[in-house]
């Protein structure tokens, strides 16, 4: 039966992960042993078509592809919605390679562009198959260049207020589509900055609602700059409760949404060069759960809620356990209660 524990010792690796000590060369351009690591990508990031057997050798457990975009063609004077190539190309051949697979949309939230309704058409209609057991659909929730103002709905209060209903339309057209929330990818920047969406973010009790109900991936600010090997030294992990959203440690916090609910991705390093398989990639992490390392975690409790057990604690207790072992078994998973890339796909995903 297909297992999460790939690696033996993960005990072993999460001491290593405390210590900040891995002893290997962040020459090796593979993920570390014990480490259930991922990438992500899109079209521009792959010149050639990555090799979905190299990858898996080389510690890829799960891909999150770009599916399609909502960009302004300058030359054109007009909002374009595009097909992402990368996902069609490579999605069905990381599967056949054992590796998890989730598509991922990157938005427009601009003044202008098309409606939240348009652009979740566009990725359901986009090329590739979006099957059963795949990663949840992905929202992808930054602010390039010079962040929320450039979306152009007036002063910056007024783009932010904006841009969180157009977040939870978003939220609300993908989930129609697939049955499912979607994962979110976002930061603590992007959420709490003031060119983010700073201070609205506690504004609406229903959006908050919404982005909490939806399992996170988040980002933290990358130890190595963009073109480097593959980091080998662990992330901080970021801290799941903060009294000061904006103490000078703040980027490295959950965002407030998810702060009772905990991530689920972490993605450590963008643009990472080297991996065995690929031209550039992102580098992500799951959280992997398990009764002897788990301890109390909020993600426990999302899990829970989404297993149908209701009014528990943040502690893996056996209720918990045996809900986790039958699960996985009803999904034809080896029954060990480890909650890896694929329980996660199994609970989260597409069924």
């Amino acid at each position: 039966m297909p297992s999460d524990l790939d690696w033996e010792g993960l005990t072993r690796a999460a001491a290593a992960w405390a210590r900040n000590d891995w002893h290997t060369s962040c020459m090796t351009n593979t993920f570390p042993a014990g480490m259930t690591g991922g990438l992500d990508w899109a079209g521009m990031d792959t010149p050639t078509p990555p090799d979905p057997v190299a990858l898996r050798a080389s510690g890829t457990r799960f891909a999150y592809i770009r599916r399609s975009n909502c960009y302004w063609d300058g030359a054109n004077k007009a909002w374009r919605l595009a097909h992402d190539t990368a996902y069609d190309r490579d999605a069905q051949r990381c599967r056949d390679a054992g590796i998890v697979v989730g598509a991922y949309l990157f938005p427009s939230f601009a003044k202008g562009a098309p409606s939240p309704a348009e652009q979740v058409a566009n990725f359901v209609h986009a090329g590739g198959e979006i099957k059963k057991g795949d990663l949840p659909p992905c929202l992808d929730i930054e602010f390039p260049d010079r962040g929320i103002i450039d979306t152009g709905w007036g002063s910056t209060l007024e783009c932010q207020v904006q841009v969180l209903q157009l977040v939870g339309q978003f939220i609300d057209e993908l989930t129609k589509a697939f049955g499912i929330p979607p994962m979110v990818y976002t930061s603590h920047v992007q959420m709490h900055d003031d060119n983010g969406l700073g201070i609205s973010v506690k504004s609406d009790a229903q959006v908050l609602a919404l982005l909490a109900g939806c399992p996170l991936w988040i980002k933290i600010p990358y130890r190595l700059s963009a073109g480097q090997p593959l980091d080998q030294t662990p992330p901080r992990m970021p801290h799941y409760v903060s009294d000061q959203l904006r103490d000078p440690g703040s980027f490295w916090r959950v965002p407030l949404p998810w702060q009772n609910v905990g991530w689920v991705l972490l993605q450590w390093q963008g643009d990472a060069r080297g991996i065995h398989g690929i031209f550039q990639a992102d580098a992500d992490l799951v959280n992997v759960l398990s009764r002897a390392t788990a301890g109390t975690d909020p993600l426990i409790g999302y899990y829970k809620t989404r297993l149908g057990i209701h009014g528990g604690s943040n502690t893996w207790d056996d209720v918990f356990d045996a809900a986790v072992r039958a699960f996985q078994q009803a999904q034809g998973l080896t029954a060990d209660a480890i909650i890896g890339i694929m329980t996660v796909a199994a609970i989260l995903g597409i069924r």
